[in-house]
Parts: C-alpha cells; sequence; structure tokens
C-alpha cells in the first residue's frame, strides 16, 4: 500500500521538473558530441519519481494508506 497525501504527490511532481529542468539544460548546453555523464544520474532519479506518482494513480483510493503512513 502507498501511503502518499495529494501534498506529497504535488511534491513529487514539482522534483520531477525539476530534475528533468536540470538535466536537459546541462544536455542542450553541451557542444554537440559531448556527453555529461550527470544526465544518466538525474534521468534514473526522474524515473523514481516518475514510477512513485504513477504507482499513486493506479493505486485505487480504498488501498491508499492515509496520513503517510508506509
Amino acid at each position: 500500500m502507498i501511503g502518499y497525501t495529494v501534498d506529497d504527490l504535488e511534491s513529487g511532481l514539482r522534483h520531477l521538473k525539476d530534475v528533468l529542468s536540470v538535466a536537459c539544460d546541462i544536455k542542450f548546453g553541451l557542444p554537440a558530441g559531448e556527453v555529461d555523464n550527470r544526465v544518466d544520474s538525474l534521468l534514473w532519479i526522474a524515473g523514481g519519481i516518475a514510477k512513485a506518482v504513477h504507482e499513486y494513480h493506479a493505486t485505487p483510493p480504498a488501498e491508499r494508506l492515509k496520513g503517510g503512513d508506509a
């Protein structure tokens, strides 16, 4: 069961937006052909946030824990 509140979900989405924004700034700021491995790390973090958000939406409300208890 997932114990996220709406505030947790909104916070997760803000963090996801920020992580993706930084990854894009780094990636698109590089000269052509240059690689920055931090982008892969940021995308891995973003994937974890996105998975948590998806699990929240995929879990019926009756199955979600109240009050953030997990």
